[in-house]
């Protein structure tokens, strides 16, 4: 390679390298193979369908504003605020027309999601035990529809709060990997009821779950490091 030609290759690595430098923590949105980069990422669903509006500021710090069905691409994924928001069917064995967005909480091979709609208040109180501020629940009112999926590698899709999908499905997959069956301690049999007050426990990396959703996550999180 003479000079000429590594002076370009080299000027062009770090063109390439400082372009994506400059999108680490930006919002963006992904439609087909095109990724769009932005700041101040919103969007709106029509009764939990459909995206109706998409607003967001370009990279010369303009304003941009989709509104309408006949304006709206369709987007796999939006990356909003470091969280994956991806459409999902609305139903695991449904297709078509009828999906959601659902927040996605573990990310690998395995992917789990959770829309849980729900509306609740936090507080900062100083803690008697560590003797620092916690962020706690204080009241919390779940409503419309509850949907915690997991997608596995094939693209299927099944309810990781059922316990049939759960014995079925999801542990015979888990146990097919050695590394995992000998590393965990744990079970994924469900501990709460939604009969009952769902019992809110906050956490830095699951935010404001139930304490069966928080062990399927850490569950799902450490299958995927260490399985192929």
């Amino acid at each position: 390679m003479n000079l000429k030609i590594l002076g370009v290759f080299l000027a062009t690595t770090i063109l390439f390298a400082d372009s994506a430098l400059g999108q680490v923590g930006r919002d963006f949105f992904v439609v087909g193979s095109d990724t769009t980069y932005c700041d101040s990422l919103t969007y709106r669903q029509f009764g939990d369908r459909r995206v109706i509006y998409i607003g967001y500021t370009d990279a010369q710090g303009s304003k941009v504003e989709l509104d309408g069905k006949e304006n709206i691409p369709d987007v796999m994924s939006f990356h909003i605020d470091g969280a994956y928001f991806d459409k999902n069917p609305f139903k695991p064995d449904q297709r078509g027309k009828n999906y959601r967005y659902d927040k996605r909480y573990v990310d690998g091979n395995l992917k789990v999601y959770l829309d849980a709609n729900v509306g609740f208040d936090t507080s900062m109180v100083v803690s008697t035990i560590s003797r620092r501020e916690d962020q706690v629940v204080i009241r919390s009112s779940p409503n419309g529809q509850y949907r915690f999926l997991i997608k596995m590698p094939d693209g299927k899709y099944y309810r990781a709060n059922s316990q049939k999908d759960i014995r079925q499905f999801i542990v015979p997959f888990l146990n097919q990997c050695p590394e995992f069956v000998r590393a965990f301690n744990g079970s994924l049999d469900k501990i709460e009821h939604f009969a009952q007050p769902r019992l809110y426990v906050w956490d830095k990396t699951w935010g404001t779950t139930t304490k069966d959703e928080q062990n399927f996550m850490q569950a799902i999180a450490l299958y995927n490091s260490l399985c192929k």
